[in-house]
């Protein structure tokens, strides 16, 4: 038996059939598959199987409603008494509520951003926005609805683009802040927390990549859980010091003496920025490319992580 409700209609089909329970438009494009796998024919046969399956008190009730007249010379009783129906059983949105379900909207605390967009797409369907505007809503509600650190990345560049950053923007700034915690996941065996100055992180298993800095081909050991990027004292050509409080210490612990921090012009993958770097006189291993200029310089992830899964294998 189906029925009509105040908010939702709801109709599921079992064993064929349709009951109380989900949506009628929903289970009547089910059955319109049905009826052309069966090869059902001709606009009678198919109001007879339509009026069967619905149930008998749904049919009862079609039969007691005013016959819908054709709205074009083509249209046929099956076409009208879907119509007939639809009206009946579904409800129309109450679009003010539906777009304050939508607007209220978050990520779920393990949702990547991907899958909330696909339940954003589902619930705006619902909300009776133009299609010019559908793209904005989402791209908005992406990014007031996300979480942590994410969303703090997408609020900054929404203030740097401003109306121009569009929903792929906010989806390729998604992946790659998902291929960084992807890498820090894989490099650790555990998600890292936020890192604050002073933080340890173990060397030895940290991917390499290869920038430009000051002019000089650089080889930088990607750190995601250093909140700063540091370069030994006479490494990178051109360094101007200035002098610094920050205070930093290896994994071991032990303290990681600082000589000041420096601006400098790094190159990579046709990105060019200038950027700070913290300057040590006793740094012993690669340069750190931390957090800092993670923010800035776009890396190819994917080929970081094969790279260090490679390099593993003939350690």
């Amino acid at each position: 038996m189906a029925k009509r409700t105040g908010d939702q209609c709801a109709v599921v089909r079992e064993g064929g059939q349709a009951t109380d329970g989900t949506d009628f438009e929903k289970w009547l494009r089910a059955l319109e598959r049905y009826m052309v796998a069966m090869d059902i024919q001709g606009p009678t046969r198919r109001c007879a199987v339509l009026l069967h399956l619905v149930g008998p008190d749904i049919a009862d009730v079609s039969d007691s409603l005013p016959e819908e007249e054709a709205e074009g010379p083509e249209e046929d009783e099956f076409t009208r008494l879907k119509r007939k129906l639809v009206r009946y059983l579904v409800p129309r949105n109450n679009v003010v509520a539906e777009r304050g379900k939508f607007q209220g909207m978050t990520m779920e605390p393990e949702e990547g951003l991907e899958e909330f967009l696909a339940r954003l797409r589902t619930q705006i369907l619902r909300c009776g926005y133009e299609p010019a505007q559908v793209n904005r809503e989402l791209r908005d509600r992406c990014v007031l609805g996300s979480r942590g650190e994410l969303q703090r990345k997408l609020v900054r560049e929404a203030a740097l683009k401003g109306d121009e950053l569009n929903l792929e923007d906010v989806r390729r700034t998604a992946r790659a802040h998902r291929d960084v915690m992807d890498l820090t996941t894989r490099l650790s065996g555990a998600p890292v927390p936020a890192a604050t100055d002073g933080e340890a992180v173990q060397v030895d298993r940290l991917p390499l990549v290869t920038l430009s800095v000051n002019g000089r081909e650089t080889e930088m050991l990607v750190d995601t859980g250093s909140p700063v990027s540091i370069v030994a004292d006479g490494s990178i050509p051109g360094l101007k010091l200035r002098p610094s409080k920050m205070q930093l210490r290896s994994f071991t612990g032990q303290p990681v003496p600082v000589c000041g921090d420096a601006t400098v012009q790094a190159e990579y993958g046709g990105q060019r920025k200038r950027l700070n770097v913290v300057v040590s006189s006793q740094l012993r291993h690669h340069p750190l490319l931390g957090r800092d200029w993670l923010r800035e310089i776009r890396l190819d992830w994917r080929s970081l992580l094969q790279v260090s899964e490679a390099s593993k294998l003939y350690k």
